[in-house]
């Protein structure tokens, strides 16, 4: 008998242990999403926004991005979410129309206008204490795809640029 219990405790350790033991991407570590980031093989750059809470500027799949932020403390650290933000510098006369279907395709997408009516894209990710990269990297995956959707109909026969000036996130 306990052999046997002996079986089934290893047997359940054995399948806790390689869950704890991935890595992981948090909030709380910008450096280290800045790192899976460039793992991946997009550019990425760890710096500050307005508040003093981290922002990281990156292209993913090509085009401008920003990972905003959120649930930080007091001293702009320890943060416990993020959002991946993107905006499109939309041509004159720009049919913003298609993109309100993205939210039921993508649902974790966020899509809205601008002041200027340009779409601003965003994606919430809660990580807490940490979530397995692998996890991150389909976040990432999921946004970069959602992009490449979105330039497409905004930009239907234009490969993305990255303008230096332009505000963080934002793709002409």
């Amino acid at each position: 008998m306990q052999l046997r219990n002996a079986a089934v405790t290893a047997a359940a350790l054995a399948m806790i242990v390689p869950a704890s033991a991935s890595a992981r991407v948090s909030a709380s570590d910008p450096a280290g999403m800045v790192a899976q980031l460039v793992k991946m093989g997009d550019k990425a750059e760890l710096t500050r926004d307005d508040t003093g809470d981290p922002l990281i500027n990156a292209q993913i799949n090509g085009w401008k991005s920003s990972l905003v932020f959120y649930d930080c403390n007091a001293q702009h650290a320890k943060c416990q979410s993020f959002q991946f933000v993107a905006i499109f510098d939309a041509p004159k006369g720009f049919d913003a129309a298609p993109l309100y279907a993205f939210p039921r395709v993508h649902r974790f997408a966020a899509v809205s206008l601008n002041s200027q009516g340009d779409p601003r894209i965003s994606w919430d990710v809660i990580t807490n204490n940490g979530i397995a990269d692998d996890v991150f990297g389909s976040a990432v995956s999921g946004f970069g795809t959602m992009l490449d959707a979105v330039g497409a109909i905004v930009f239907p026969k234009k490969p993305p640029v990255a303008v230096p000036d332009a505000a963080p996130g934002t793709n002409r």
